[in-house]
């Protein structure tokens, strides 16, 4: 409720509001906070990754045991699209994706299937301000 704020809202991006009058908007912060917690779930694992960009943010979860698939997350932080080539080690050959954009034009879209080349690398173009999470079908 942030007319019950004193001094204003202090999580203007936060993931949703309830107005005085009780109506809930969901805001573009819940969708990239899913983007994270649908991919890490209880019981897996957080796998190594690496990104050679200061702009680029890559979060990695492993079965580890449980029924969930392998998961990847993709954060590209900056004011320019980043074409990138993910490499998969030990995992699936096909992948699942889902997008959010800064811009609010995707909220966690369904992008498709995506499948490794010959090299085990994902061919992907993170739009700017963007977060994707691949599963592994």
């Amino acid at each position: 409720r942030p007319a019950k704020w004193v001094g204003g809202d202090p999580n203007p991006g936060c993931a949703f509001n309830i107005s005085e009058d009780g109506t809930m908007q969901i805001r573009r912060g819940y969708y990239f906070y899913k983007q994270v917690c649908r991919a890490g779930q209880t019981g897996m694992g957080v796998a190594q990754t690496s990104a050679m960009d200061s702009e680029t943010a890559v979060i990695g979860f492993s079965r580890n045991g449980t029924k969930n698939p392998d998961a990847v997350v993709l954060i590209n932080l900056g004011k320019d699209a980043e074409k990138i080539a993910l490499k998969v080690i030990g995992s699936s050959k096909t992948w699942s994706a889902f997008r959010t954009t800064d811009d609010e034009k995707e909220l966690y879209r369904s992008l498709g299937i995506f499948h490794l080349n010959n090299r085990d690398e994902l061919m992907y173009t993170m739009p700017s301000r963007s977060a994707t999470t691949f599963f592994a079908e």
